[in-house]
């Protein structure tokens, strides 16, 4: 009983609903994904894949990470922000897809509808991130969840139906992947802030009281984001870049990345959500949670990895082919990088709420040299070799960022919600 006792978790609901909901927008996209990507052709879903990834790097830039802000104010502000951020961000999407048109685009029609359809793309998506942040501020994860899950199965039926009509290209997977967001956002994630009030309207002396306290977010988060989005994606660029053999390979290892680190990143999104919020309420009794949940991570990621060591060469021979048997050995080579997010990672997401969005910044400086010096130095030893070092660099520096924010957190004070 005692060690029961030891091992209760507290808010396993908010556990389970958020981890529930990222779960099952796992699934029906690794159902609905392929199902895209077959029926639209390599030729339209490459494109497609390409403006995507564009998206989200622009993202960082069309939002300034303001999203994450909601964690340093007070409640009464929560709206402010929120509308100041819906304006400010239907001017940033407007001038950016505009700017997309005039460089990839011509003056035909259709480029026109695209610019559109990028628009309400973009806007969505950053709106959408925004809903989640807020609710996760005020403890709503089951919102969060009911809109991950309708966001998920919305996107392949619009697709679908406009499939039906034959209209297929990388636009009208676009304007699906748009519509699911909004759609999703007006069903599940509006009017979840405080009550309106008289004084919550956005002015010059609204703006000039809320900057403060938003801005390290702005100067520190945004830069931190995008080393963030380049540290993630960095062994292929680079290897992509200083030797031009590597197609296969990297093949191998996106297919081994994709099925070993999607768990992680459930179970991640699970845990990091909730331990915001309980680092805004009550930094020590969040630090006795996370250990806590701890012990199962640990469980689950020892059972993982005895697959992957033991049984992942007979399961990627067994559903892919045997050319594909070389994927077990980049999953063996990720297991030190998939642990490190599996274990460390939720509890890295603490700098925006403790409001040092600086020291976030300076560690993703360090992470990003370190993992490009990694891989420049290890890429003439095979690629294979350079993933190793890539995976064992990740561990390291993700072990810092953990004992870092562990440090912060324990010195840190409970805030009043």
């Amino acid at each position: 009983m005692a060690v029961m006792k030891r091992l209760k978790i507290d808010n396993l609901g908010a556990y389970l609903t958020t981890g529930g909901g990222v779960a099952a927008a796992q699934l029906i996209s690794f159902a609905s994904i392929p199902l895209i990507a077959r029926l639209s052709g390599p030729d339209v879903f490459g494109e497609y894949t390409y403006y995507f990834s564009l998206l989200t790097v622009l993202c960082v830039f069309c939002t300034l990470k303001l999203e994450y802000s909601v964690f340093n104010i007070e409640d009464k502000q929560v709206e402010i922000l929120e509308k100041f951020f819906n304006r400010y961000l239907l001017i940033s999407s407007s001038i950016t897809a505009v700017g997309l048109l005039f460089i990839y685009g011509s003056n035909e029609l259709s480029w026109w509808v695209t610019t559109l359809v990028f628009f309400l793309s973009l806007y969505s998506m950053c709106c959408f991130e925004f809903r989640v942040q807020k609710n996760i501020r005020f403890g709503n994860f089951i919102k969060n969840a009911k809109a991950r899950v309708s966001r998920a199965a919305i996107f392949p039926i619009l697709f679908l139906a406009l499939y039906y009509f034959g209209y297929v290209s990388f636009t009208s997977i676009f304007a699906s992947f748009a519509f699911a967001n909004l759609l999703s956002d007006i069903l599940f994630m509006r009017n979840t802030n405080v009550q309106s009030q008289e004084d919550n309207v956005v002015n010059k002396k609204s703006i000039q009281q809320l900057w403060p306290k938003v801005r390290r977010t702005v100067l520190y988060l945004t830069p931190a984001h995008f080393l963030n989005r380049y540290t993630g994606g960095a062994i292929v660029l680079l290897s992509g870049i200083l030797s031009s053999d590597n197609a296969a390979q990297i093949a191998m290892y996106a297919i081994a990345s994709k099925f070993l680190i999607a768990p992680a990143n459930i179970i991640t999104s699970a845990t990091s959500d909730v331990i915001k919020r309980e680092v805004l309420v009550n930094p020590i009794a969040a630090l006795k949670n996370f250990k806590r949940i701890s012990v199962f991570t640990c469980l689950i990621g020892i059972a993982i990895s005895v697959v992957v060591v033991f049984f992942s060469g007979y399961l990627s021979s067994f559903f892919l082919g045997t050319e594909w048997l070389p994927v077990s050995d980049y999953a063996i080579a990720l297991l030190p990088h998939f642990l490190a997010i599996l274990l460390l990672s939720p509890l890295t997401h603490s700098y925006l709420v403790l409001g040092r969005q600086d020291v976030d910044f300076y560690w993703q400086v360090c992470n990003s040299v370190a993992i490009s010096a990694g891989i420049f130095f290890s890429i003439n030893g095979g690629f294979l070799f350079a993933v190793q070092v890539y995976s064992i660099i990740s561990m390291v520096m993700m072990i810092i960022s953990f004992c870092i924010c562990y440090r912060l957190i324990k010195n840190s004070k409970a805030m009043t919600c």
